[in-house]
């Protein structure tokens, strides 16, 4: 994918603006003038989340209560789409080539990966950092798993406020067996998707760790998932009845990121952080990639957190 063109308004520091990238592109400029602001507008019309805001009202522009994206862009040249979003306090709002869409159809139309600094993180940070960057990657690939993954947390509200009721003695046990039956068929399709796209990216991590290294140690990421099945869920119960939630399922999947069988999350080295991390995107990259249609990259201030063999690495 080539990004064409970008239309930024209102959207954090800029009233209107147009940013038109010419392939490998670099934005250079003192601190604060808007840099990132770019790399989160394209990021967002991938995801249409902000990697940076917690609160989605924060990325309008000071005194404004909307903002609109808009970007054109080339996919199996010379094919070109155009994706656009507007958002203010109470609607926010997709189209693609003019035409509106839900938003959950729209993620991965514009395919992106990401490297920032925070996303060493996503070795060391907590379960949920590693859990979302499965999603977000899973998400732009799989349009059926995002629906499943939506579809799963809606049931495990239900079920949740079904075992408050429970535990309160409102509602009998018996009704979480509709919830049950869902949560579990829904529970195991997010599994499969996501083990299918930890071994294809166990195929190549370890080559591409080599290469940006030097070193001749094996990387490989390993599922830390608890067996998800009625039996598992039936002994949860009291478990879930304590804490009025729901203790066991994909909600709580993690990820080791192992080298030469050692947990680097818990070992490892801030150089070797930074390879792993390096490695990691590269093969996102491929990942999201459709023969020759090779999703945009975007880098935000990384520089500082690689030597110069590992940006060389990078941009080749």
């Amino acid at each position: 994918m080539k990004l064409i063109s970008l239309r930024l308004q209102n959207f954090r520091n800029y009233e209107d603006y147009i940013f038109e990238p010419d392939g490998l592109t670099i934005i250079v400029g003192p601190n604060g003038i808007g840099k990132t602001n770019i790399l989160e507008a394209i990021r967002f019309l991938s995801l249409f989340k902000s990697f940076r805001a917690k609160r989605q009202a924060d990325l309008a522009r000071w005194g404004q209560d909307y903002f609109r994206l808009e970007a054109s862009y080339q996919y199996q040249p010379p094919k070109e789409k155009k994706i656009e979003v507007y958002q203010d306090k109470t609607q926010k709002i997709g189209k693609l080539n003019g035409v509106k869409k839900n938003l959950a159809e729209m993620v991965g139309e514009l395919k992106t990966v990401l490297f920032a600094p925070d996303d060493l993180l996503i070795i060391r940070g907590a379960p949920a950092l590693r859990r979302r960057w499965l999603d977000m990657t899973l998400a732009q690939k799989n349009k059926k798993y995002l629906r499943n993954l939506v579809r799963y947390y809606q049931v495990m509200r239900h079920r949740n406020q079904v075992v408050i009721r429970v535990a309160t003695h409102i509602s009998q046990k018996g009704e979480l067996d509709f919830w049950d039956e869902q949560l579990l068929a829904l529970g195991k399709n997010i599994r499969e998707q996501r083990e299918v796209m930890i071994g294809e990216f166990n195929q190549h991590l370890g080559a591409e760790y080599k290469k940006i290294s030097g070193k001749n140690q094996k990387l490989f990421v390993k599922t830390k998932f608890k067996k998800f099945d009625k039996e598992h869920l039936a002994e949860s119960f009291l478990a879930d009845l304590k804490l009025g939630s729901t203790t066991l399922g994909p909600h709580h999947d993690d990820l080791i990121f192992a080298l030469n069988g050692r947990d680097i999350g818990a070992f490892g080295s801030r150089g070797e952080y930074r390879s792993v991390i390096l490695a990691l995107k590269i093969v996102e990259a491929n990942f999201l990639s459709s023969g020759d249609d090779r999703p945009v990259v975007l880098l935000d201030d990384i520089m500082s957190e690689l030597d110069e063999n590992r940006r060389h690495r990078l941009f080749k």
